[in-house]
């Protein structure tokens, strides 16, 4: 399996990959940094010595040209022989051999004299480039176990171009290279070596923290939820861990809420099936009794249709509110700013109706301010709660509505005279199907709901519902809205 195979990769943990990635790159930016260092001190060695053979080889070119110069002078001749011209540079190359370097003259493609440059005559090409352009031009080769750099050039004698070669030994200079580059490899893999127990201890003594998180992490998605990591490592893997934490309680608040809602609905359920279990078999006994009676005197049967009407409409108001309570939690609100004197003379003119029927009293008492609410919703927040204090309170009763506006607030009251409610009562007064007087709320018609209901339109509308009620006195119901903004 290659190290780059994805499924290798995947396998391999984090710390692993850490310690992988640091190690190549802390060996690349070393190696790549002495190989740079090196390369640009062997250029610069190389450089120096082509420039000090290239000096060298100039000087015997003129070395050359002096003798022949020389030579000439002291034979009195306005020109010397070319016999006399190569035997002089026979002459001169000969006295080179020794040395630790080549010599060779050419005249045209005719070799005049040569001392330890064998080599040339595989190299052609070079040599004719130096024919061709007659400039000084340099070539470094390998001869058997040596580096040779070979320096030819144009030489004009005696009106004749010849060509001199010239090669010296660059071989100790190669030698440095290589033995600089063995040691830079053992270098580099002791180094490799202690970078890779220093980068592991690291890698690990950081990572830790992570470990320890990714271990709490699979006994929080096994349930255990109470557990909490302690804080540790950098800033980072601190703040990681506090997340973690926070994430943890979270999902224990999600969890109890959860249950909560659970056992809620369980009840909710419960209660239904319990309140429509009475209506119902009361419809289908009377229905029953009306089928199979033959005989069935006319009050007996307006006695039964009261009966089976007054359950069909409760049963009727149970499906009406719990249409009501699922919509406020799944319809969009349609908010509008309006005024609540506005708001409560549309609720007054559909109550009043009933309440005469009831020898009641409503006394509305508005406010100059504006709310931002669904109209639809919050007046069916208001009849409720009026309807509540309707069932509580006794003929010649009055229900108290009015409004109570701070700075940022305003406040909704409902106040009635009737039963009240105790503080046992008070608490449970918005849960699904609870009724404080059972008997009292089936006779007026009730669910159950209604309250529940209104806490559900309240929260929709960030408004809060507070009850304040004692037993014979009467109970009062305020909602605390926030006021709308100003109208642009």
């Amino acid at each position: 399996m290659k190290l780059w195979d994805k499924p290798f990769l995947a396998s391999m943990k984090l710390w692993q990959k850490i310690f992988l990635v640091s190690l190549a790159v802390v060996l690349a930016a070393v190696c790549i940094t002495a190989l740079s260092v090196l390369a640009s001190y062997f250029s610069a060695s190389v450089e120096r010595e082509k420039m000090q053979d290239v000096s060298s080889h100039e000087y015997y070119a003129s070395s050359l040209a002096n003798t022949v110069a020389y030579e000439r002078i002291r034979q009195g001749q306005i020109l010397l022989p070319g016999e006399t011209v190569e035997q002089l540079l026979k002459t001169g190359i000969a006295a080179r051999t020794g040395t630790n370097t080549g010599t060779a003259v050419y005249r045209g493609e005719s070799l005049i004299a040569s001392t330890q440059m064998d080599h040339l005559s595989k190299q052609p090409e070079f040599v004719n480039r130096v024919r061709e352009n007659g400039q000084c031009l340099s070539l470094i080769i390998d001869v058997d176990d040596r580096t040779l750099l070979n320096i030819g050039s144009g030489l004009r004698l005696e009106g004749v171009e010849y060509y001199l070669f010239t090669a010296y030994d660059v071989t100790e200079i190669y030698r440095i290279y290589q033995n600089q580059l063995r040691f830079i490899s053992i270098v580099s893999i002791v180094f490799a070596i202690v970078t890779g127990v220093i980068l592991w201890a690291g890698t690990r003594h950081l990572l830790r923290p992570l470990t320890v998180v990714n271990g709490s992490l699979g006994k929080i998605t096994a349930g255990d939820y109470q557990i909490r990591i302690k804080e540790q490592g950098s800033s980072e893997f601190q703040e990681l861990i506090r997340n973690v934490n926070e994430m943890t309680e979270a999902i224990q608040n999600n969890v109890e809420q959860l249950r909560q809602i659970a056992d809620s609905r369980k009840r909710f359920v419960d209660s239904l099936a319990h309140e429509m279990k009475t209506p119902l078999t009361s419809v289908m006994c009377l229905g029953d009794v009306l089928l199979c009676k033959r005989v069935v005197t006319d009050s007996e049967r307006q006695e039964y249709a009261r009966i089976i009407v007054e359950d069909a409409k409760r049963l009727r108001g149970l499906s009406g509110k719990l249409l009501e309570l699922s919509i406020t939690d799944n319809v969009p609100l349609e908010l509008e700013r309006i005024s609540i004197a506005e708001l409560l003379e549309g609720v007054e003119a559909s109550v009043t109706p009933v309440l005469e029927k009831r020898r009641l009293r409503l006394e509305v008492i508005p406010a100059d301010a504006w709310i931002t609410v669904d109209k639809e919703l919050f007046q069916s927040l208001l009849y409720n709660l009026i309807d509540n204090g309707m069932k509580a309170s006794g003929e010649g009763q009055t229900l108290r509505v009015f409004c109570e506006k701070s700075e940022q607030t305003l406040t909704v009251a409902v106040e009635d005279q009737g039963i009240g409610m105790s503080p046992e009562e008070l608490k449970k007064i918005t849960e699904p199907f609870y009724m404080a007087d059972k008997s009292r709320s089936r006779k007026e018609g009730g669910v159950g709901l209604g309250l529940s209901l209104c806490a559900s339109i309240a929260e929709r509308h960030h408004a809060q519902l507070t009850f304040e009620s004692a037993l014979g006195k009467g109970t009062t119901v305020r909602i605390s809205i926030p006021l709308a903004k100003e109208d642009p």
